[in-house]
Formats: structure tokens, sequence, C-alpha cells
């Protein structure tokens, strides 16, 4: 999911969707800390690129290959993605007996 927020951050400010990234980082597949640092980057990445747009920025084409999108859209897909991405660990949770986090059930439900 971070190279996924990481890859729509992006293109909020380039138009253009590069589906190519991926992390160098490879402790953050087995360092929580690392993994904690790296989505409070990605975090900030996407609070930047979202603050930095006018209303003038959010008809703009973002250019995701076989389809084009305003910049407003592109956001509201990304959102999407959050979501389905929420519900499979939601389901993986649950599976391993896990309550959801707190936060996560004002925001879901």
């Amino acid at each position: 999911m971070g190279e996924i927020e990481h890859m729509y951050a992006e293109s909020l400010t380039s138009l253009h969707m590069d589906y190519s990234y991926r992390t160098p980082d490879a402790s953050v597949e087995t360092s929580i800390t690392a993994l904690r640092t790296w989505f409070a980057q990605l975090e900030k990445a996407m609070l930047e690129a979202l603050n930095g747009l006018s209303d003038a920025d959010l008809v703009k084409i973002v250019d995701r290959g076989s389809l084009q999108l305003p910049v407003e859209f592109q956001y509201m897909v990304y959102r999407e993605a959050l979501l389905i991405f929420f519900a499979k660990v939601s389901v993986y949770l649950k599976a391993l007996e896990k309550p959801l986090p707190e936060q996560w059930r004002y925001w879901i439900s």
C-alpha cells in the first residue's frame, strides 16, 4: 500500500501515474520501525501534494496510461484503493482473531 500511496501522491503533482515505483528500502518488509518511518514520510508527501493543489489544479488531467482522469477523480480513486486495502486487512485481522483498531471502526463504518 505504501508503494501505491507514493504513486498517487506523485501523480497529483506530476500529472502522470508511474506504476513502476518500488520502495528502495527493503527493511520496510522486516522492520516495524522502518515501516512506520516510511509511512510517516508517505503521509507527509501526500499531504504536501494535496495542500499544494489549487482549485484550478483539480481539473488538470492525470495520464494513467490507458485512462485519463482529472486530479480530483485521481484522488477519489486513491481513496477507493485505501478502502479496498483496509477491507482486505480487516478480513485478515478477523481470521487471526485480532480486534480492529478503534480508528478503523469510525472511519469504515
